[in-house]
């Protein structure tokens, strides 16, 4: 009856998560708008990080202006090479486009759970309802890259602990869609597995020809000197943001010195990271917590980190909860369900978040945990209420008629200055900021949770072993 119970709640969730992506409109799907028209503007030979004519393309598209808002530019901050897929996809309608890039991000998941399933011997139910919430709704229904490098890490992972080095640098080379992200993994590869450095120098060869066939060498400098920097800068005082440079922002600290310490905290997770990461695959017997782990412990900190980006823990969390021993393995499953609850979006967005929420918290702990039943109806039950709590905590403050709007940026200004007027003027205030750190509490708490058990599973003196199948049993079997 419990089985039947606990799959009729998983039915009902991905039904859920399913009306939440087909009902998104081009005025919520502002990350895929952006790539789109930036595809677009390379197609036509332009700048893609110039407010025009990159503006006028959103326009058309989403003529009810993002949140509602006309006028602003929604930068596209990807790396030049990261543009190829949108500029194919340019040549397509929008919605045509929009199709086929959700099918892929769709494909994508389906790779993640397959090959998780293989490396962290769980359940694919569990690995598929801990995907749901970020990789699935957040992602998905915005158009995000990020359900592409999710799926690379886990494919890099399964390849690696298949022996297939080179495969695995392959997919590596695809997490550079976020290069903050892919720097560490693709480091870490180069670092300890020998045998998959030429397929990353292969890749880095391809992404450079990629970059200069699209555009001017004076556009990727820029990129790198002007638009990256600026779009940081853009983004201190974001609602958003679940970066360090924002918590301190919110705290009173001063912009420029907030951007210092988050590029300083990158610097020492990353160091972190790459002496963590051997030592843990090595205890654990799991060489894919190489490129798992870094993933996971750069985004805890940071300049430049949104609730998506937060998918790219859930590989390093899956692991560790399939393959660690004992405490360490509730921990990380504990980690796994807490990154899985969507703060801010309980903040802006409606009363079908704070649901979709409560119910995936409730599965993924009978799932991961398998305490007993009152414990998960618990789980559930505190996200339900923390989700009312903060429900409607930032409205939009920002309406039409007084919106930064496209006549007020030259031809030649970055889309980042529309962008960086708009957070601006959204800007609530300290106090408000404070309160709003709430909301992102239960994610930093598994970010440190996840951190913690890595550490722990690299230096506890803890040796990996193979745990049975009927450990953690799948609902779905008889």
């Amino acid at each position: 009856m419990m089985r039947g119970a606990l799959l009729a709640l998983v039915a009902g969730v991905v039904v859920a998560v399913l009306l939440e992506i087909v009902t998104a409109t081009p005025r919520s799907i502002i990350d895929f708008t952006a790539f789109y028209c930036a595809g677009s503007v390379v197609r036509d030979h332009g700048d893609p990080y110039r407010a025009q004519p990159l503006g006028a393309c959103e326009a058309s598209v989403a003529s009810e202006g993002i949140y509602d808002v006309r006028g602003v530019v929604m930068p596209a901050p990807l790396p030049p090479y990261a543009l190829a897929p949108f500029a194919a996809l340019a040549g397509l309608r929008y919605e045509r486009a929009l199709m086929a890039w959700r099918l892929l991000l769709l494909v994508a998941i389906t790779a993640t759970i397959a090959a998780l399933r293989k490396v962290a011997r769980l359940p694919w139910l569990a690995i598929a309802i801990a995907l749901l919430m970020i990789d699935a709704i957040d992602d998905v229904s915005q158009g995000q890259p990020v359900p592409l490098v999710v799926a690379a890490i886990a494919l890099a992972a399964w390849a690696l602990s298949r022996g297939a080095d080179r495969w695995a640098g392959v997919a590596a080379c695809i997490t550079m869609f976020e290069p903050h992200v892919g720097l560490p993994v693709c480091l870490s590869l180069y670092l300890y597995r020998p045998a998959a450095r030429a397929s990353l120098l292969c890749g880095s060869i391809v992404a450079a020809a990629l970059s200069v066939i699209m555009l001017p060498a004076s556009t990727s400098v820029e990129y790198v000197t002007r638009v990256l920097p600026q779009h940081a800068a853009s983004e201190i005082p974001w609602f958003f943001q679940y970066s360090l440079t924002n918590a301190l922002y919110s705290l009173g600290v001063s912009g420029e010195a907030s951007l210092i310490l988050g590029s300083l905290s990158y610097v020492a997770m990353l160091s972190i990271a790459l002496i963590i990461a051997p030592r843990a695959a090595a205890r654990l017997d799991e060489p894919g917590l190489l490129v798992a782990l870094p993933a996971a412990l750069v985004i805890f900190g940071g300049t430049y980190i949104h609730l998506s980006q937060i998918a790219l823990a859930i590989p390093a969390a899956l692991l560790l909860a399939g393959r660690a021993p004992g405490v360490l393995a509730r921990v990380a499953g504990v980690a796994c369900v807490l990154l899985t609850v969507p703060g801010i979006q309980f903040g802006f967005d409606s009363f079908s978040m704070v649901w979709i929420a409560a119910g995936i918290a409730g599965v993924l702990t009978a799932l991961l945990l398998r305490p007993p039943l009152v414990v998960a109806a618990i789980a559930a039950v505190a996200v339900l209420a923390g989700g009312f709590a903060l429900h409607g905590m930032h409205p939009v403050r920002v309406r039409a008629q007084h919106a930064p709007t496209m006549s007020a940026l030259g031809a030649g200004a970055l889309a980042d200055e529309s962008w960086t007027r708009f957070v601006r003027a959204e800007d609530p205030g300290l106090r408000e900021h404070q309160f709003e750190l709430l909301a992102k509490a239960p994610t930093w708490a598994g970010l440190g949770l996840l951190c913690g058990a890595s550490a722990l599973s690299a230096f506890a003196g803890v040796r990996g072993k193979t745990k049975a199948e009927a450990a953690l049993p799948d609902p779905c079997r008889g």
